[in-house]
């Protein structure tokens, strides 16, 4: 039975259901060697510690990112307006997608697949939490491709960015051309 067959989830949960039982096993054999043990509290504290590391370690990067519509609909890429700097911030998932602490010593890097168009650079938030930092350096370029990794050797993440022209309404403009006219009696004021 080939890989794709099986699915690469199933896959994983059974490596994962195997580790488990090799650990309460070794748990148990080292309480079975023990003159004094309490097999029914030590051995399930540290198989309880033990998964606990297991699945409260982070695996993936992710990005804090705001939700971006137009006319109500979700967009697709992140679309940077070419008149802002956006910083987002980087956080660290585990396998189950629980946001977690970024591990100790952990270094991120940021790439631009178009790094004359859109620049890229590993920044803090407000809150100084690491964060990345894009700053458009031409009016529109769409299909951008950041990619953030790190020294811990997490899954990178990785976001499309559209650097858009900034249509946000900053006057008010009346449309002449297109006024409709409807007819009226003739007002008995002669005027001022």
């Amino acid at each position: 039975m080939s890989l794709n067959a099986i699915g690469k989830s199933t896959v994983l949960a059974i490596l994962i259901a195997a580790s488990i039982v090799s650990m309460m096993l070794e748990l148990l054999l080292k309480c079975a060697k023990a003159e004094v043990c309490d097999r029914g509290t030590m051995a399930f504290q540290q198989l309880v510690e033990a998964l606990y590391m297991f699945y409260h370690k982070p695996t993936v990067i992710g990005l804090e990112l705001p939700t971006r519509t137009k006319k109500g609909k979700l967009m697709p890429n992140y679309e940077l307006p070419n008149d802002e700097i956006d910083t987002i911030t980087i956080k660290t998932q585990n396998a189950a997608g629980t946001t977690e602490p970024v591990p100790t010593g952990d270094v991120f890097s940021v790439t631009s697949s178009k790094p004359a168009s859109l620049g890229t650079a590993v920044g803090t938030d407000k809150g100084g939490n690491p964060a990345i930092v894009l700053t458009p350096l031409v009016q529109v370029s769409p299909g951008i491709t950041v990619t953030v990794s790190d020294t811990a050797g997490l899954k990178v993440a990785t976001l499309v960015v559209d650097i858009v022209q900034d249509v946000t309404p900053s006057n008010i403009v009346l449309d002449t051309a297109d006024a409709t006219h409807v007819s009226q009696p003739v007002p008995a004021s002669p005027g001022p």
